[in-house]
C-alpha cells in the first residue's frame, strides 16, 4: 500500500483539510478551550473534558513511513482530526504532533538512530556515548538546532504550523527531558552510579543538556509561528491553555529517590517551566516523587502518565494534588473488540473518577483506531463517557 504516489497522498490530504475548514467553527473550538482553562484552574465545569483521538491510516503507512516522511505524518493526522470532527459532539480540539522519535537530543550530540527489523517499533538510539564521566567535559560545542534529526523537526514544525493557520494545534517536538538525555548519552550502569559517585559531572552535563534543550524548544517555537499555535512545547498534542504551554519528560523520576529527583530531575525540568509556562511533567510512571511534581519553580499544574504504571501511586496523588493538580491519563482504547473496550474503558474512567473525587481533577484520555469502529460507535461512546465526567464535575471540590 506504501506504492502510493506523494501526489495522490498530498491530493488526498489537502481535501481532507478543506472539509476540515469547511466544518470548523472558530467560536465552538473557543469554548470548549475555556472548559479546558477552566478545569485546569479548579473552576466549575459543566463536565471534565474527555481528551479524545482518532487514528486513521488509510494508506497503512508503518510507524517508520510516517516518522521518516512528514507529507506521510501529515496526511494520518489530517485524516483523523477530520473523523474526529465530523464525529465527536464535544471537547475536541484539533491538535497533531509533528514526530521524528523520541531520540532528537541524543541525535544532536552525533548518536545514530537504531531502527530495528519491525517497521512498527518505535527506534532508540544505536549506542551510548559516554562511557567515563570525564567525558562530559569533551562534547564539541555547536550550534543544538543545526545538528542530527533538529533540522528536520524545524522544518516539520514550520511546515505544519503554516498549514494549520492558527486553528489547529501541532505540538513541539520530543525533546525527551534533561535526565531522560542524560540516561541516552550515558552507558546505564555509570549513568545510575553517577547520582552517587560522580554528581559533579552529572550536573554539568545536565547544564549543558539544558541549555541546548532550551536553544531547541525556542528555534521549534518560532518556527511554529509561537506558543499560541501550539498545544505544548513539547510532543504532547493535549492542548494546554495559553500560560500553561511549557511541558518536560522525565521518565527516569520513576526510577530514582525523590531525594535524587529534587536534586538532578526538578531544578532543569524548572528552567524549562520558567522560560515557557509551567504547565505539564510527563513520567509513565511508577511514581515515587509524586509528592514533589507540582513544587517546580515555577510551580506546574500537573502530569501525564500511563495509568497502569502509576494506579499504584494514586493515593500519593490524591495527597499531593488536591485542589490544585491535574493528571492526564489513558483509560483505555476502542478497537475492533468495541463493546468489550468500551466496557473496560468505562470501567477504568468510573474507578478513577469515584477515587479522586471531590479533590483532584483527572482528564481521560482515549485513543480510537478509526478503521474499526463506526460513527455511530464513536458516537455512542462518547455519549456514556461524558455522563461518567459529567457525574465526576458534579462532585468536585472546585474553587469559587
Amino acid at each position: 500500500m506504501n506504492a502510493v504516489s506523494a501526489q495522490t497522498i498530498a491530493e488526498e490530504a489537502e481535501a481532507a483539510l478543506e472539509r476540515i475548514w469547511a466544518m470548523y467553527d472558530e467560536a465552538e473550538i473557543e469554548r470548549r478551550k475555556q472548559r479546558v482553562r477552566d478545569v485546569w484552574d479548579y473552576r466549575p465545569v459543566d463536565h471534565i473534558p474527555l481528551h479524545v483521538t482518532v487514528y486513521e491510516n488509510p494508506w497503512h503507512f508503518t510507524m517508520r513511513d510516517t516518522l521518516e516522511d512528514g507529507e506521510k505524518q501529515w496526511a494520518v493526522a489530517i485524516a483523523g482530526i477530520e473523523r474526529a470532527m465530523r464525529v465527536l459532539p464535544d471537547d475536541y480540539i484539533p491538535t497533531m504532533r509533528p514526530d521524528v522519535g523520541y531520540m532528537t537530543m541524543a541525535t544532536v550530540y552525533g548518536i545514530p538512530v537504531h531502527w530495528s527489523d519491525d517497521p512498527n517499533q518505535m527506534p532508540g538510539i544505536a549506542h551510548n556515548l559516554i562511557y567515563d564521566m570525564k567525558q562530559v567535559y569533551d562534547l564539541p560545542e555547536a550550534d543544538p538546532t543545526q545538528q542530527g534529526l533538529m533540522p528536520e523537526c524545524l522544518r516539520r514544525e514550520a511546515l505544519f504550523a503554516r498549514r494549520c493557520q492558527g486553528k489547529l494545534y501541532p505540538s513541539g517536538i520530543d525533546m525527551g527531558g534533561p535526565l531522560n538525555t542524560c540516561k541516552d548519552l550515558i552507558e546505564t550502569n555509570l549513568f545510575y552510579t553517577a547520582f552517587y559517585e560522580y554528581p559533579k559531572e552529572l550536573h554539568f552535563l545536565l547544564d549543558r543538556i539544558t541549555r541546548d534543550m532550551i536553544a531547541c524548544y525556542d528555534a521549534i517555537i518560532a518556527a511554529a509561528g509561537g506558543k499560541q499555535n501550539m498545544s505544548t512545547t513539547d510532543f504532547d498534542s493535549l492542548w494546554a491553555p495559553e500560560k500553561y504551554k511549557g511541558y518536560v519528560s522525565d521518565d527516569v523520576c520513576a526510577t530514582i529517590s525523590p531525594q535524587a529527583f529534587a536534586e538532578f530531575g526538578r531544578p532543569y525540568n524548572s528552567r524549562i517551566f520558567a522560560r515557557y509556562g509551567g504547565g505539564l511533567m510527563h513520567n509513565c510512571g511508577p511514581n515515587p516523587s509524586a509528592h514533589l511534581y507540582l513544587d517546580h519553580t515555577p510551580p506546574i499544574k500537573g502530569v501525564t502518565l500511563a495509568w497502569e504504571y502509576s494506579k499504584g501511586d494514586a493515593a500519593a496523588f490524591k495527597r499531593a494534588f488536591a485542589g490544585r493538580g491535574l493528571i492526564y491519563t489513558g483509560v483505555g482504547g476502542l478497537g475492533a473488540d468495541f463493546g468489550g473496550d468500551l466496557k473496560r474503558t468505562l470501567d477504568t474512567f468510573r474507578g478513577i473518577a469515584e477515587f479522586f473525587a471531590p479533590d483532584v481533577v483527572v482528564v481521560p484520555c482515549i485513543g480510537i483506531d478509526g478503521a474499526s469502529v463506526t460513527d455511530d460507535q464513536i458516537r455512542e461512546a462518547y455519549s456514556r463517557l461524558v455522563q461518567v465526567s459529567r457525574d465526576y464535575a458534579e462532585h468536585m471540590r472546585w474553587v469559587e
